[in-house]
């Protein structure tokens, strides 16, 4: 049993041994990079397809949202429409009673100018001029205007205690 235990103990260090000069012989910082570069090659995959996918959802549902939008304008704009419409009728109708009764009243009015009696106008009597002496001289006297004089009132001042 002893030789069993040694070869198997030699046959354990030599596989160490192996082991050991495999990883001697390959860089770890390679294989570290490499593993990183995998990773995130990995990861920007998920990433972009999940980013895909997200984004034709978020298309989709932003393209409904637009079209019920759209839907309720135009429907909120043809009631206003129609609403309008309705208004103008209204108006133009009542217009044209105005215009109606403007052009009753016109012709009424007319007719009263025409049938209204003139009143006689009555001359005053023109009082007799009098004879006034002009003055010697042409020139006129200057003029003083009278200006009022605004009263001196001080504003109370702030005082900082």
């Amino acid at each position: 049993m002893m030789d069993k235990k040694k070869m198997l103990i030699e046959k354990f260090s030599k596989i160490r041994s192996d082991v050991e000069s495999f990883i001697n012989e390959i860089n770890i910082e390679e294989v570290k990079t490499q593993v990183n570069s995998f990773i995130q090659d990995a990861r920007k995959e998920v990433l972009d397809k999940v980013v895909d996918k997200d984004l034709k959802e978020i298309k989709k549902r932003l393209e409904r949202e637009k079209n019920e939008i759209e839907a309720k304008a135009l429907k909120f704009l043809n009631k206003q429409k129609k609403e309008l419409d309705a208004l103008q009728s209204k108006l133009d109708k009542v217009i044209g009673m105005i215009n109606v009764k403007m052009n009753k009243t016109a012709g009424k009015t007319t007719k009263k100018k025409a049938s209204a009696p003139t009143k006689k106008t009555e001359k005053k009597a023109v009082s007799p001029k009098r004879k006034v002496p002009l003055p010697k001289s042409t020139k006129k006297a200057p003029v003083q205007k009278a200006t009022a004089k605004k009263p001196n009132i001080k504003k109370p001042t702030r005082r900082h205690s």
